[in-house]
């Protein structure tokens, strides 16, 4: 019998392999959803988000941004996104401490708490 984490870290190099990053999504931690990957293949700060969203949908953002980083944009600080989202809610990006980029989404009023 395989051991459960050598097909975990065999899918992650596949995905990595195929789509230049993976999606780590672990609801219990500080930053549920994040990528592994991009610094390696794209030579960019990997992404989070720290809502608890459904995993398809930060998976299916991630996949929208990677697909526009392969295209020439490079995600900065204090960046806002407004052509992501299809109800054009913008996205804020910030540097996180530990170099990361963290995605923000406004409340209903439209502030961004950072």
């Amino acid at each position: 019998m395989d051991n459960s984490l050598d097909v975990i870290r065999q899918q992650e190099e596949e995905s990595i392999e195929k789509y230049g990053f993976y999606t780590h999504y672990a609801p219990c931690w500080k930053h549920p959803m994040h990528t592994h990957g991009l610094e390696l293949t794209h030579k960019h700060k990997e992404l989070e988000i720290n809502l608890n969203i459904p995993p398809k949908i930060g998976h299916d953002l991630f996949h929208i941004l990677v697909d526009k980083i392969k295209n020439g944009l490079v995600l900065e600080d204090d960046m806002l996104l407004h052509d992501i989202l299809k109800n054009d809610m913008p996205i804020l990006v910030r540097e996180t401490l530990e170099g990361k980029l963290r995605l923000i989404y406004p409340d209903t009023g439209g502030k961004f708490a950072t």
